[in-house]
């Protein structure tokens, strides 16, 4: 469930999450020694899903993180739906670095998921994100795709996190 890596400097970890947060989870999101450590990253990449249960034991565990910068990267939409809905899900002064973006082309049924980047397809400027717009992705038929998603509800998290 947790992978952790230290980075070249101590004050810096590296902790990749994996599998199921689900109640199955229990005991798996085993408490990280942070004792001069400056900056924690977390890449989800490999989260495959999580429910409420597990959204609760993510919570206790993240409450440990809060005298380190934090970051978030490859953040999958499922995960970006539990910032957007559950209020205090990630710490106040967590940073959201990369997630992904669900795309669908109607023609084929075709989905996938486009990873956007801090200072690739978004970027904050003083209080504002400004968001790049992306020309249409084409599916391995040559079918326009379009993001997935209610762009003013999904996007809502980086007014806070980015």
């Amino acid at each position: 469930m947790i992978r952790l890596s230290q980075t070249a400097s101590y004050k810096n970890k590296h902790i990749e999450l994996f599998g199921d947060l689900t109640q199955n989870a229990e005991g798996l999101l085993e408490p990280v020694f942070l004792s001069g450590v400056e900056t924690v990253t977390i890449d989800l990449k490999n989260l495959t899903a999580i429910n409420s249960v597990g959204i609760r034991f993510f919570m206790i565990w993240i409450a440990d993180f809060s005298k380190v910068a934090l970051t978030f990267e490859n953040c999958p939409p499922f995960f970006i739906d539990q910032v957007n809905m559950v209020s205090g899900f990630l710490p106040s002064h967590s940073k959201v670095k990369s997630f992904f973006v669900p795309y669908f082309a109607e023609e084929t049924g075709f989905t996938k998921w486009v990873l956007y980047t801090e200072g690739q397809e978004y970027r904050r400027t003083g209080a504002h994100v400004l968001m790049k717009h992306f020309t249409t992705l084409m599916d391995d038929q040559g079918y326009p795709m379009h993001p997935d998603v209610l762009e003013s509800k999904f996007f809502k998290f980086l007014d806070q996190y980015a």
